[in-house]
């Protein structure tokens, strides 16, 4: 029975973790403050979670 999962723009993901470890390298002793980013993915629904007939 396949699974629902969650998709998401890995390339994007990707992208925005390597921006922010070289922020965080250049940064040095001085760390910037900690940041939260809200990803939107997609839900992909299937067999494991369909009403049964």
């Amino acid at each position: 029975m396949p699974l629902s999962t969650i998709n998401y723009a890995v390339d994007v993901v990707t992208r925005m973790a390597i921006d922010r470890l070289m922020q965080l390298i250049a940064a040095g002793d001085q760390l910037p403050e900690p940041r939260v980013i809200l990803i939107d993915p997609e839900l992909i629904i299937r067999a494991s979670t369909r009403a049964r007939s």
